[in-house]
C-alpha cells in the first residue's frame, strides 16, 4: 500500500545515515536498497552462528533488541547488492531500526 500511494519506495537507495565512516556516500553499502533488505540480497557479510545459535538458550535472544541493529550495522559488504540470497535474521530489522 504504501508503495502505491509512493510513500515508500524499494528501489531508492537507503544509505548508512546513521555509521559516520558512509557519511561521505562513498561506502558502498549505501546503494543497499530496501528490496535488497526485503529478499535478503543486500550483499553483507553474513554471520555463522556455528552451531551456537541457542548457547544463551534462544536462538532468539541472541537476535533480539539492539544486538540485531549492532550486528547489521557493523557488516561489511561483500558482495554487490541483489547478486545473491542469503537469510539472515537482522536484514528486515536493519531497515526497521534506521
Amino acid at each position: 500500500m504504501l508503495v502505491d500511494e509512493g510513500k515508500l519506495s524499494l528501489d531508492e537507495p537507503l544509505g548508512f545515515p546513521f555509521s559516520p565512516e558512509s557519511a561521505d556516500g562513498d561506502d558502498p553499502r549505501s546503494q543497499i536498497t530496501l528490496r535488497h533488505v526485503l529478499n535478503m540480497s543486500s550483499g553483507l557479510e553474513t554471520i555463522d552462528n556455528g552451531g551456537l545459535e541457542y548457547a544463551t538458550g534462544s536462538g532468539l535472544s541472541y537476535w533480539a533488541g539492539s544486538s540485531s541493529a549492532l550486528g547489521a550495522r557493523s557488516r561489511a559488504l561483500i558482495r554487490e547488492p541483489g547478486e545473491n540470497w542469503d537469510y539472515e535474521n537482522y536484514e528486515p530489522y536493519w531497515r526497521y531500526t534506521r
